[in-house]
């Protein structure tokens, strides 16, 4: 970590008291001159996607600021922001246990009103895939990947966008069950696992939406969409062919 990495985000925050959480930059830990992470964005039915921000740390000032979906590896919490979740010991859902936990996270931030922006002048190194497994796409992680996604939107979004972008995204991940039948049955399987997960445990999520929808959100979905991306097919299915396929 650079030295002064804890004391430039705080004082971001307090420069920007409409920000709730904010990353650092993550440098590559085998090659530092590249940047690792600049946190991410996501699309309306829950796929991440990469922001398009130069990947040479020295084309950044350092006071810059840069909105954001979502934090990844390091992120920073306001402490009045934090006062607000139900367990301020636990910001993250323990029901995610790996993947996708930080993208809920930063979705409640925002329901709260607040912003979720990338520090470029707080500098940490990072080494990808070590908790994950480096480059590996395993049964479990992809079940992971596919229940906590749904699960994310499920709880988060309001009713009328739940039942536009929930099926969409249901669709898509049938889509992926069918074509990985052909070439990868376990992880057609583990698709199909992770969806049915959120609707066998359908009375666990919709208590947490409850609580989300009815004394946490200050925001409409209108006021966070203004950060996530559009859905893409083409980035979609490029995504789903070089992962999977």
């Amino acid at each position: 970590m650079h030295t002064q990495w804890l004391r430039n985000l705080v004082d971001s925050l307090e420069r920007t008291p409409d920000a709730g959480a904010a990353q650092p930059m993550l440098l590559k830990m085998n090659n530092p001159d590249k940047v690792d992470s600049f946190g991410g964005f996501f699309d309306y039915i829950g796929y991440a996607c990469i922001p398009t921000f130069p990947s040479e740390p020295q084309n950044y000032k350092s006071e810059a600021q840069f909105d954001i979906c979502y934090c990844e590896a390091v992120t920073i919490l306001r402490r009045s922001v934090l006062d607000q979740f139900s367990n301020p010991a636990q910001p993250y859902d323990p029901a995610y246990f790996q993947h996708w936990e930080d993208v809920d996270m930063c979705w409640a931030v925002m329901l709260l009103g607040y912003r979720v922006i990338f520090i470029p002048g707080s500098i940490v190194f990072h080494e990808r895939g070590v908790s994950a497994g480096l480059g590996k796409q395993t049964a479990n992680l992809v079940f992971l990947n596919t229940r906590n996604r749904l699960m994310t939107l499920m709880k988060n979004y309001e009713i009328g966008n739940l039942m536009r972008y929930v099926p969409v995204l249901i669709l898509f991940e049938l889509f992926k069950t069918a074509a990985l039948l052909r070439n990868n049955g376990a992880h057609a399987v583990s698709t199909l696992k992770g969806l049915v997960w959120n609707f066998t445990n359908l009375r666990i999520i919709w208590r947490k939406r409850v609580e989300i929808q009815v004394s946490f959100r200050k925001v409409e979905d209108s006021c966070i969409k203004k950060v996530m991306a559009r859905p893409s097919l083409t980035r979609l299915f490029g995504d789903f062919q070089r992962h999977y396929i």
